[in-house]
């Protein structure tokens, strides 16, 4: 529990400090309800009670009664109102609670959704992303609820079963010391064989989760592949196989949550039968089957709780890295560009990958000019696309330094530098929106005029008249509606419309027919001749891409 409190946040302190008084409220009124029903329990069970009861005598003569039936349609009708406040006065507590809660949560997946995203590509490409996406939608909601709102849950039974057993222990001390005795066995039950279980079952059941996410996404991304090698079947049978295994710890888990409840019943019907064998008074009874019909499914309430609780511990580790880093600033508006008018400047630059043997890129010296066409070539695995990712500031350098204009690319003026760079890689990443919204990316309010001339110098325009909605389109998932090189002349426009100073293009064309490859080739032709500022690098594995370059680097 202490673990769990550490993980709220310092900003979330005071609020929490509320929310633990609306709690203590919420088990007050909870007590109030169930206490307000003792004056009727008392009217029923004795009938001399205006007599034998100084409270309800009191309250009889002090208002004057003379008929006992409309003095008890009275206190009825009071506990009655009093019950529908209670009702709703708690209502707005909890209410008042879970938007706490769920603002914890947005705060915890904001949090980890950034952290993430800071690693970096070299991090991003370690993980897997239907991991990472699981994690951060819907380990962080489970955490909220499923260990904060359970400890909420559990707090507030636990101060109304000790504000029961105390008014009990006033009231009655042997009514209250036979419900004590009924808790006992199921206390030391649970603790004896169901905690290690639990917890057991909730990490095992996580990783089934994260396993079958994977594979959903695996199934859809990659369907004509999958379709044609007829794999299919297999990754159906992989399917039912974890979802049998999640069913399993399930039914594991819901029975263990049924052992106490069943326990509990049995030591009500004992109980029953001492207080019959012991020939207890009439108020006495009622005054017990009261409380054990508020106090018995409160323990096992709590019990139950526990138990979700134990099986969503795993959530915390995941949570505290989120709060173990400080996010990273992302200035929305930064719209600052890095000043390019002379070079690039590649110095002594060498990198390898954290888990690989050696350096991809060993030593390599190598100065690109403003308004310069430069094309890369050379084999497969040979650090083309490792190299363009070291010139975006994707992967940070093991020696040496690149510049622009004699200033050295850093993580403070990163976001000037992707400002003024355009990157089209083979496959170009196309979001399920309008053709507008994915020209403009980033910008929250894009101008038409931009787009079209964007569009226009991509050689889009003719094909985008022809569509019914014009720019505002939808282009379905990934693009689904779109050519290979639909995509590219796309993936040019995005760079365009920014105004980049610099484009990066990632064997754009290798993945398109002869017939586009030369469209595409001559649609970036054209730019490079159109615009003697624009400095463009281009990676291709066919020679005929490159023909137009000013110089062919050979990695």
């Amino acid at each position: 529990m202490k673990r769990i409190l550490s993980l709220i946040p310092q900003s979330f302190r005071r609020r929490g400090v509320g929310v633990l008084c609306a709690i203590l409220a919420q088990a007050l009124l909870d007590f109030v309800g169930l206490a307000v029903l003792l004056p009727i329990i008392i009217l029923v069970a004795d009938p001399d009670a205006i007599a034998t009861n100084r409270w309800l005598g009191e309250l009889w003569s002090t208002g004057g009664w003379t008929d006992m039936r409309s003095f008890t349609l009275a206190v009825c009708g009071v506990v009655v109102g009093i019950i529908a406040v209670k009702g709703l006065l708690g209502m707005w507590l909890w209410r008042g609670q879970n938007r706490f809660v769920m603002d914890l949560y947005r705060y915890y997946s904001k949090r980890l959704f950034n952290h993430y995203h800071s690693r970096g590509l070299l991090f991003i490409k370690s993980r897997n992303s239907a991991k990472l996406a699981h994690e951060i939608n819907f380990v962080c909601l489970a955490f909220v609820v499923n260990v904060l709102m359970t400890v909420a849950s559990m707090a507030t039974g636990i101060v109304v079963m000790v504000l029961m057993t105390v008014a009990l222990v006033a009231y009655n001390a042997k009514v209250a010391g036979l419900l004590i005795a009924i808790l006992i066995p199921v206390v030391a039950l649970y603790f004896r064989f169901v905690r290690g279980r639990i917890g057991d079952y909730g990490r095992r059941e996580n990783e089934i989760r994260r396993a079958q996410n994977r594979l959903v996404v695996e199934s859809l991304v990659g369907y004509p592949e999958i379709e044609v090698a007829g794999m299919f079947p297999e990754m159906e049978r992989r399917f039912d196989r974890g979802i049998r295994e999640i069913a399993d710890m399930r039914l594991h888990i819901g029975t263990l949550s049924q052992v106490p409840g069943i326990i509990l019943d049995l030591c009500i019907a004992i109980a029953l039968a001492v207080l019959v064998t012991f020939r207890a008074d009439a108020v006495a009874f009622g005054i017990f089957a009261v409380a054990a019909i508020k106090i018995l499914p409160t323990a096992k309430s709590i019990v139950g709780r526990w138990i979700t609780l134990r099986n969503n511990l795993y959530t915390a580790d995941i949570v505290s890295v989120a709060l173990d880093n400080e996010p990273v600033a992302h200035n929305e508006s930064d719209h600052r560009r890095l000043e390019f008018t002379r070079e690039i400047c590649l110095s002594d630059v060498s990198f390898g990958f954290p888990d690989g043997e050696g350096n991809v890129i060993d030593h390599l010296n190598l100065t690109i000019r403003k308004g310069e066409c430069i094309g890369f070539r050379g084999v497969s695995g040979g650090g083309k696309t490792t190299l363009f990712n070291l010139m975006l500031g994707f992967y940070p350098t093991t020696e040496g330094h690149i510049t622009v204009d004699d200033t050295e690319l850093t993580a403070d003026n990163l976001r000037g530098w992707h400002n003024i760079v355009g990157y089209v890689p083979q496959n170009v990443f196309v979001m399920d929106s309008t053709i507008a919204e994915n020209v403009a990316m980033s910008e929250g309010e894009s101008n038409p005029e931009r787009i079209e001339q964007a569009l226009r110098r991509a050689s889009l325009w003719d094909w985008v008249q022809t569509l019914p909605n014009g720019i505002d389109t939808s282009i379905g998932e990934a693009g689904c509606r779109l050519s290979g090189g639909q995509k590219q002349r796309l993936g040019i426009a995005r760079a365009l419309y920014k105004n980049a100073e610099v484009l990066f293009f990632d064997e754009a064309t290798s993945a398109l027919d002869s017939e586009t490859e030369r469209e595409i080739t001559a649609a970036i032709e054209t730019l490079s001749q159109g615009d003697n500022t624009l400095t463009i690098l281009i990676i291709a594995h066919r020679e005929t891409s490159l023909t137009f370059c000013d110089r062919v680097v050979e990695i």
